[in-house]
């Protein structure tokens, strides 16, 4: 019996441990996403090291000593911040005066708006019917707000509209919880700033121990063991090159994208161009997505400024459409090549699972953890089938037409030796 157990387990072991590796993983997900207070400023430092490390690449070459190598990432990066923070204010403050002087028009857009797809069928149809006494009297608290918000407008038309309800609402409710949008938005100040400053925090200690990680790995794995400190250094230059690549790379075609988005923009006319631009800069680095999300807010600003016709908003979506399409199917190829080599349903699923996990930051750092876990099963010999899985297409179909070749050539070497030998 003990033998037939044995066997019936070592049958199944396949099964068991692959088992025991999903929920090893949902585990490892639900851990991450409960302490995304710390891993997302840890991640985010990590990946503020391999930015500033050409930085600290030309520390050495002029021989700092490390404080002064740490003290000049931290002057480029409050220099960064504070230019962020002042760009940032002055487009509000522009925001604010383009929403003071659109708002008028706004107020009827919603509600034609609200109309249509009312008539369409796609909401619910808000206008008061023709009902009898006893069902008005029953339904006075309900329809008081209707009328107060009506008669606040100054107008008291015998049957209200869909947009007009829909507008009194919310203009009474941005009147009544201004308090709560105010506290939400400090709040979330706060734990974007408190992040921030956790990511300094990680940031210094990373840069204080980056100096000696090499050191460290020689004397953990000396003798026998040398071989496995020569991988781990190896994975984790592959890692360092490849990300501070990738991200330079992402980030001039982004600026470029953003560039391109301002001149169209500019030339149309748009309000607020300056900071669409930068917002496409940014979505820009969240793949897939982020490009279509990019386009939508300049396209809106277009129909508030045209609400009369919709040529210059058709316009700004096919122009900023072509450019995103044309740097993606151009651009993007010769400057990034194929410096990750991932499979495009690898980007996508990553960018899901990482988004659902971490957020925003989860999206915006996807591709580079996928990245970061292709590099590490391509270095472990058991896991090299997982890493040829999250790869591209067109990388392997070089490695199996560069294995073939070498098939070919061992054969023919094969075949004119035994014509020697039979001569």
């Amino acid at each position: 019996m003990k033998w037939h157990n044995t066997k019936f387990m070592l049958r199944h072991m396949k099964i068991i441990v692959g088992l025991m590796t999903i929920l090893t993983a949902v585990a490892l997900g639900f851990v991450l996403h409960l302490a995304s207070g710390v891993f997302i400023p840890l991640v985010i430092a990590w990946f503020l090291l391999q930015i500033f490390r050409p930085v600290l690449k030309l520390g050495d070459q002029l021989k700092l000593p490390p404080f002064l190598k740490i003290a000049l990432v931290f002057v480029l990066l409050f220099c960064m911040t504070l230019i962020g923070v002042r760009f940032v204010a002055s487009q509000a403050v522009e925001f604010g005066e383009v929403y003071q002087r659109f708002y008028p028009d706004l107020e009827p857009t919603i509600e034609k708006f609200t109309n249509t797809l009312m008539t369409l069928g796609f909401l619910p149809n808000s206008r008061p019917s023709v009902r009898s006494e006893e069902q008005e009297e029953e339904d006075v608290p309900r329809n008081t707000f209707i009328l107060t918000a009506a008669a606040s407008a100054d107008s008291a038309p015998p049957a209200l509209s869909g947009g007009s309800i829909l507008m009194g609402e919310l203009t009474k409710k941005l009147r009544t919880d201004w308090t709560s949008y105010v506290r939400y938005i400090s709040e979330m100040a706060i734990t974007l700033l408190s992040k921030l400053v956790l990511s300094l925090v990680f940031l210094m200690f990373m840069l204080l121990e980056a100096p000696y990680v090499v050191d460290k790995i020689d004397e953990a794995f000396r003798g026998p063991s040398a071989r496995t400190g020569e991988t781990v250094k190896s994975i984790l230059a592959t890692i360092s090159s490849q990300i501070s690549s990738y991200l330079g790379a992402l980030t001039l075609i982004s600026v470029a994208t953003g560039l391109c988005a301002w001149v169209i923009l500019t030339s149309c006319n748009v309000e607020l161009a300056t900071g669409w631009a930068v917002l496409t800069i940014l979505l820009n680095f969240i793949p897939t997505v982020g490009s279509i999300i990019a386009t939508v807010p300049p396209v809106v600003m277009a129909i508030l400024q045209s609400p009369t016709s919709l040529t210059m908003p058709l316009l700004v979506l096919v122009l900023l459409t072509a450019v995103q399409v044309s740097i993606g199917n151009i651009l993007t190829p010769k400057i990034m090549g194929d410096r990750l080599g991932l499979s495009p349903v690898i980007i996508l699923l990553s960018l899901l699972l990482w988004g659902v996990i971490w957020g925003i930051p989860g999206a915006i750092l996807s591709t580079p953890i996928a990245s970061i876990l292709q590099i590490i099963c391509a270095s472990t010999h058991s896991l090299k089938p997982i890493a040829i899985l999250m790869g591209s297409g067109e990388n392997a179909r070089k490695a199996r037409m560069k294995s073939d070749r070498e098939a070919e050539a061992a054969r023919q070497q094969r075949g004119e030796k035994g014509q020697g030998e039979n001569a």
